[in-house]
């Protein structure tokens, strides 16, 4: 009986994008307020709604935003996420920069030492090019226009021949259910070469991020070694972490 009143909750939202509890309450008045919480809680675990104050929101599996427009989101999250990657880099390593606007605050702020570096993003070895310690490497292949990111067979060909220290990934969407997600088939399967060649993999994202649903899921929290993010995650989160290879920032 709770999986179907939670199918018809569902159902409900996706017809109207967003619902209050008291609308809810109206449609299901055999359940408690507390029933119709924790039907909520249970479709947000599984990355279909968020909760909102007073109701719940649909969750879309949205695309990328253009990259020139993410420059201008969430930024002091950006740099308290660069403060904590920064020091996390040590000289004479081989380091992987994932494409995206975090990355690239990170890269600002990175000192000039002798670094190798691969990136699949032409504009993370943009930045790098005043570094003259650094050695920058772009792993080639075909470009999105939304997230000036590269991949494909040649990125994977490349990477295969690669070992990496440490690896900061980008990420699109975070849920409980659905782990770390992208918008591309082609860029989740270069984030998963990434991960399996990497002594540390780290995924770097913002709090917007949360319960933020894309279509491909590269990894979940056992996958990875360490999360970074600008702030502390809610309770469901960290209970999902409690117990989970990875490690918060």
């Amino acid at each position: 009986m709770n999986q179907v009143r939670q199918e018809s909750i569902l159902e409900l939202i996706k017809k109207k994008k967003v619902v209050s509890i008291a609308e809810l309450q109206s449609f299901f008045s055999d359940v408690s307020f507390m029933t119709i919480h924790r039907d909520l809680d249970k479709l947000q675990a599984e990355g279909h709604i968020v909760k909102i104050r007073g109701g719940a929101r649909l969750v879309s599996h949205k695309t990328e935003a253009i990259y020139e427009e993410r420059t201008q989101e969430q930024i002091e999250g950006k740099r308290i996420i660069a403060k904590k990657a920064i020091p996390l880099i040590q000289k004479d390593s081989c380091v992987f920069l994932d494409s995206g606007t975090t990355i690239q605050t990170i890269v600002k702020g990175l000192p000039d030492m002798p670094l190798t570096i691969f990136t699949t993003s032409p504009v993370i070895a943009l930045e790098l090019r005043q570094l003259s310690e650094v050695s920058v490497n772009i792993c080639g292949g075909k470009l999105n226009p939304a997230t000036l990111s590269l991949s494909g067979f040649s990125t994977l060909k490349t990477l295969e021949e690669v070992n990496i220290d440490l690896a900061f990934i980008g990420v699109s969407g975070y849920s409980i259910a659905s782990g770390f997600t992208c918008g591309q088939e082609s860029e989740m399967m270069v984030k998963q070469k990434v991960i399996e060649k990497s002594k540390t993999s780290i995924v770097v994202f913002d709090h917007s991020k949360l319960n933020r649903l894309l279509p491909f899921t590269f990894a979940n929290v056992d996958d990875i070694d360490k999360i970074i993010t600008d702030l502390p995650l809610p309770d469901d989160f960290s209970q999902q972490l409690a117990n989970a290879k990875a490690v918060i920032i």
